[in-house]
């Protein structure tokens, strides 16, 4: 009887480890995808500038 209560006890402790695990991973994937969003929009901004400018001068006449 004690050996059962033993695995019990450990096949719980096992499962809360890899429910901890699951939960840190599922964190930093929200965190990397998070960071991923801020440097594409941060990339589209740039590049809306970018060819703003672009635009902007090609209508300019400079003679």
């Amino acid at each position: 009887m004690h050996k059962i209560e033993q695995m019990q006890m450990e096949v719980k402790r096992r499962l809360n480890e890899a429910k901890e695990e699951a939960v840190h991973q599922a964190d930093e994937v929200r965190k990397t995808a998070s960071t991923a969003a801020w440097w594409a929009f941060g990339t589209a901004v740039v590049s809306g500038i970018c060819a703003a400018l672009g635009g902007f001068f090609s209508s300019r006449t400079f003679f």
